[in-house]
């Protein structure tokens, strides 16, 4: 099979497209959706522990720090979740964003 001059400009541009998404299935997002996992359940414990008995461990310092970095990775997951691609119905990877 011959590739043609316009077909290797649209493999260029594909590969241009792609480079700043995450595919749904690679193992650094699997990876990440674990880290993100782990800072949900953090949330859902931590947040009515603090609602219901105000525990004095959650009024130091760095507990505070801690609870704006698990915010910082969940706005960052926010930006990662967008430039994600996905599995259409037929089976297709749709990478590219918009």
């Amino acid at each position: 099979m011959m590739i043609t001059a316009l077909d290797e400009k649209k493999m260029i541009k594909l590969e241009k497209e792609d480079s700043c998404m995450f595919r749904p299935n690679d193992s650094i997002k699997s990876k990440w959706d674990i880290i993100i996992i782990v800072c949900a359940i953090f949330n859902c414990l931590t947040i009515p522990l603090g609602v219901a008995f105000q525990p004095e461990f959650m009024k130091k310092d760095w507990f505070g720090v801690l609870n704006n970095i698990i915010d910082v990775v969940f706005g960052i997951d926010i930006i990662i979740a967008f430039r994600t691609g996905y599995i259409d119905d037929l089976g297709n990877l749709v990478n590219k964003p918009g």
